[in-house]
C-alpha cells in the first residue's frame, strides 16, 4: 500500500523499483516534489527516462504536484528536450475540459425563450487568490502580493503552461525548421479521440489548434481562451498549419505524418491541407506508396488513398493478396469502391477458385456478387457448387441456389439434392423443395427419409403433401407405397404402426435383397412407437431377425441401441 512519502520515493528511484510510479502519484509534499524535480529529470538512467514519460502521460494534474510538473517542464524546455516537450504539449492540451450545459436563452430572432447548450469548463479549477496589503497611513496602495493557491493548477496557469508550449513552437520553428517539423509531426500523431469528446474539448486543445489551424478564420483568440467566430462553425474549419512555408516545403514529412495520426480531427485536418497543398503528389504514383493509407484500421484514411489510387502507377501488377488483404478491412462504405478497383485491375484467373469461393461467401454484397460471378465462370463440379449454399449474402444465396438447383436437376444426385434440403437457410432448402417432385427425384427413399428427420417444420410438412400425392400413384406392392403409408402413419400418429412394422419385417423375411432399403424405414418407425406398442413391434422384429441372421445383423448395425441378444439368436432353429 502507498504511503506517499518523499523519502519512499526517493529510495525506489535509486534502487529502480517497480513501485515508485504508484508511490509518486500518491506522494502530496508540495515542497519536497519541487526539489525532487532536478532528480527525476537529469537521471541518465533508461528506467529512470521511462518512468518520466509514463508521469507525464498520466496528465500532470495529480494534487499538489504543481511544483514538479513545472520544473520538470522548465527542465525539458531548457534543455530543449522535443521527444518530452511533445509528451507535456497533449498533456497540457487535455487541462482543461469542458461540458455542454442545457439552459434557457432569449433568441431575438425567434423572439422567444429557447432551450440550448452552453459552453461549461468542468473541474472547479482554483482561482488565483491575490491579497492586497492596505496602508498604514494615507499613502497609496502597496503592489498586491499573490496568495496560496489550492492542490492543483489555477485555470491561469493552465492557460499560460499551454501558450509556453505553443511560443517554444513558434520560436523554434524560425530557429530550426527541420527540428521544428519533427517535434510538430510528433505531438500531432500523439492525439487520440478520447481527448476531443465534444467540440469545445478541441478549442481547449490550444498547442493542436495553433499547430494545425494557425491562420483560420474560423476562430477567434484572447490570451486566455479560443472560441468559434460569429456565424461560423468547428465545421468550416480548414487547416491552415503554423509555419505553413515549412510544410509547402516538405511533403514526404506530412505523407508520412497522416497514417501515424490516431486521432481523427488531426487526420482530416492533415489530409484536407494535403489535398489542397498537394493536389498532384500521388499522380503516377507506385502501389506501395498507398499502401500505409489502404491498409490502415481508418476509413477516412482507406478513403484518401482510395481516391489517389487511380492515378496510381503499376496496379495491374499488384498482388491478389494486397487487394484481398484491402477488403478484409471491413468498412463497408469503401468496399464498393474497392470492388469497383478488383474488377478494372484484377483478372478472373489470377485467382484460385477456392479464393473466389471465399469472396462468394462474404457477408458484404458488393465483395459476394463478384465472387460468385468468378467464380461461377470457371463451371465448378457441382459438390465445389454445393458449398454456395451457405453463402452469407442472402441475394447472393438466392441467386446461387437457383444457380445449383439447375444443376441438381439436370445432373445431381439424391445425395446431392439431400445437401439442399439439409441446408441451414430456408432459401436454399426451398430451392430443393422445388425439385422433389422432379420425374428423376419424386419417388427417392433417400430424400424422404432426409424430410422426415428434418429438425426444420417447414420441410416435414411439404413431405407430407408430397407422400399423400405420390400414394395415389404407387402400386400397393411397391416399397414405395410401403415407405409412404409408413411416414404418413407417423406424421398422423395412427394405431397403424404397430400393423406396418410387422408388414416392413415380413418384407424383410420375404426379400432380403430390401433390407438395405428398408432398414431406414424401420429405424424411424421403431423411434416413433409408442410404449404402449413397443412390445408387439419388437415382437415383431424379433421374429423377423430369428428367421433371417443376416437381417439380425444388419439390423444391429442400423439401429445400435436395438439389442436382441446373441444368445437368443444362436438358439434359433
Amino acid at each position: 500500500m502507498s504511503t506517499g512519502s518523499i523519502v519512499v520515493v526517493r529510495e525506489y528511484f535509486t534502487t529502480g523499483d517497480p513501485r515508485f510510479l504508484e508511490e509518486l502519484f500518491a506522494c502530496t509534499d508540495h515542497a519536497a516534489l519541487a526539489g525532487f524535480a532536478k532528480t527525476f529529470y537529469g537521471d541518465a538512467r533508461p528506467w529512470a527516462r521511462q518512468q518520466l514519460e509514463r508521469y507525464v502521460d498520466d496528465g500532470c494534474d495529480r494534487p499538489f504536484h504543481r511544483p514538479l510538473v513545472k520544473r520538470v517542464y522548465k527542465e525539458a524546455e531548457r534543455a530543449e528536450d522535443d521527444a518530452l516537450i511533445a509528451r507535456f504539449a497533449v498533456a497540457f492540451d487535455r487541462f482543461v475540459k469542458n461540458d455542454l450545459v442545457p439552459a434557457r436563452r432569449w433568441q431575438w430572432q425567434s423572439k422567444q425563450y429557447e432551450q440550448v447548450l452552453l459552453r461549461r469548463r468542468r473541474g472547479g479549477y482554483p482561482a488565483r487568490r491575490i491579497y492586497w496589503e492596505l496602508p498604514k497611513d494615507k499613502g497609496k496602495w502597496k503592489k498586491p502580493a499573490y496568495g496560496e493557491v489550492g492542490a492543483r493548477f489555477s485555470l491561469a496557469t493552465r492557460q499560460y503552461l499551454r501558450r509556453r508550449v505553443t511560443r517554444y513552437l513558434r520560436k523554434l520553428g524560425r530557429r530550426e525548421p527541420e527540428r521544428f517539423l519533427e517535434l510538430a509531426s510528433t505531438i500531432l500523431a500523439a492525439y487520440e479521440d478520447e481527448h476531443f469528446v465534444i467540440g469545445p474539448d478541441l478549442l481547449e486543445a490550444f498547442t493542436l489548434v495553433n499547430l494545425l489551424y494557425r491562420h483560420t478564420s474560423v476562430l477567434r483568440r484572447t490570451a486566455r481562451t479560443i472560441y468559434v467566430g460569429y456565424g461560423q462553425t468547428l465545421a468550416d474549419l480548414r487547416a491552415s498549419p503554423m509555419h505553413p512555408h515549412l510544410w509547402y516545403e516538405a511533403p514526404e514529412r506530412l505523407e508520412s505524418l497522416l497514417p501515424r495520426c490516431r486521432a481523427l480531427v488531426v487526420r482530416r485536418g492533415l489530409s484536407d491541407f494535403f489535398g489542397v497543398a498537394f493536389p498532384t503528389r500521388f499522380d503516377g504514383a507506385p502501389y506501395d506508396r498507398l499502401r500505409p493509407f489502404l491498409e490502415s484500421e481508418y476509413a477516412d484514411l482507406q478513403a484518401f488513398g482510395i481516391a489517389r489510387l487511380e492515378g496510381a502507377q503499376g496496379l495491374a501488377s499488384v498482388g491478389v493478396r494486397d487487394w484481398l488483404r484491402l477488403l478484409d478491412l471491413g468498412h463497408a462504405q469503401l468496399l464498393p469502391i474497392v470492388v469497383d478497383r478488383i474488377r478494372q485491375h484484377v483478372r478472373p484467373d489470377r485467382l484460385s477458385a477456392e479464393q473466389k469461393r471465399s469472396l462468394a461467401l462474404r457477408a458484404e454484397r458488393s465483395v459476394a456478387e463478384l465472387g460468385f460471378a468468378w467464380f461461377r465462370e470457371d463451371d465448378p463440379g457441382l459438390d465445389d457448387a454445393l458449398t454456395l449454399k451457405d453463402a452469407a449474402c442472402p441475394p447472393v444465396r438466392a441467386e446461387a441456389c437457383a444457380w445449383i438447383a439447375e444443376r441438381v436437376a439436370a445432373e445431381g444426385t439424391p445425395e446431392q439434392l439431400r445437401e439442399l434440403l439439409d441446408a441451414r437457410h430456408e432459401d436454399a432448402r426451398a430451392a430443393g423443395l422445388a425439385l422433389l417432385d422432379h420425374a428423376r427425384f419424386r419417388d427417392t427413399t433417400l430424400l424422404w427419409e432426409a424430410l422426415a428427420e428434418s429438425p426444420y417444420p417447414e420441410m416435414r410438412d411439404a413431405l407430407m403433401r408430397h407422400l399423400r400425392a405420390r400414394r395415389e400413384s404407387l402400386p400397393a406392392e411397391a416399397m414405395e407405397h410401403l415407405w409412404a403409408t409408413t411416414l404418413l402413419g407417423i406424421h398422423r400418429g395412427t394405431r397403424s404402426k404397430r400393423r406396418l412394422l410387422g408388414e416392413i419385417a415380413r418384407r424383410v423375411v420375404e426379400a432380403p435383397e430390401r433390407t438395405d432399403a428398408l432398414l431406414p424405414l424401420l429405424r424411424i418407425a421403431l423411434r416413433s412407437v409408442r410404449r404402449t406398442e413397443r412390445s408387439a413391434a419388437l415382437a415383431a422384429i424379433t421374429h423377423a431377425a430369428l428367421r433371417s441372421p443376416a437381417f439380425a445383423a444388419r439390423l444391429g448395425q442400423a439401429i445400435p441401441e436395438l439389442d436382441l441378444g446373441p444368445a437368443r439368436l444362436e438358439a434359433a432353429p
